[in-house]
């Protein structure tokens, strides 16, 4: 298994690098780690609840901030890394990200920003037509600094399982019932397979 462990604000050539290392390695699954790809407002404001890659112009991209401010042509968004490493490299069957924080909708139906864990997911067809499994997760905008929240991956010794877990270390030390110590919500417990 490659994984690959990338910037914020990829650059190109960054992509290329990781595109030729995984060519060398055809066999191997890879994985893409990187700080800002999915975000989870895209999925409050689509219709099939699916979160998207970020563009040049999603709010806190890498474009908004300095580095980006001064050479937007020198970094990928995350729908620009899908296009340039992820759907070009047939290895790649699961990305990872964080970054953004979390949204629901007001009675309005305006996006509002919430306290609460980002999670967002999707599924596409990558370079072979193989799933490549994305996923966005950010505790930090919750309560106590994101009180410890972690995205546990359990990769199975069969190879392709992949259990997905949420969990607190600070919540599983008390008895509180207002406190799990696994999140109830089915976003944040389920199970991918890899190609």
């Amino acid at each position: 298994m490659l994984v690959f462990s990338l910037e914020f604000g990829v650059r190109p050539e960054v992509a290329d690098w990781a595109g030729s290392v995984a060519a060398l390695y055809p066999d191997r699954r890879a994985i893409l780690l990187t700080h800002e790809f999915l975000d989870d407002l895209s999925r409050v404001t689509h219709e099939d609840g699916w979160a998207r890659r970020t563009l040049p112009e999603t709010g806190a991209s890498p474009h908004h901030y300095g580095i980006g401010q001064d050479t937007p042509d020198r970094m990928l968004s995350g729908q620009g890394i899908w296009d340039r490493l992820v759907a070009r490299s047939a290895n790649f069957s699961l990305t990872l990200n964080g970054h953004h924080r979390s949204w629901n909708l007001d009675e309005t139906g305006q996006p509002v920003a919430v306290k609460t864990l980002a999670a967002s997911y999707r599924l596409d067809p990558g370079a072979a037509g193989e799933p490549v499994h994305q996923m966005f997760f950010n505790p930090q905008f919750i309560p106590d600094g994101g009180a410890g929240w972690l995205r546990l991956l359990e990769f199975q010794l069969n190879g392709v399982t992949v259990l997905v877990k949420t969990f607190p270390p600070l919540y599983a030390m008390d008895d509180d019932p207002e406190t799990p110590a696994w999140h109830p919500d089915a976003r944040m417990h389920f199970q991918v397979r890899l190609r």
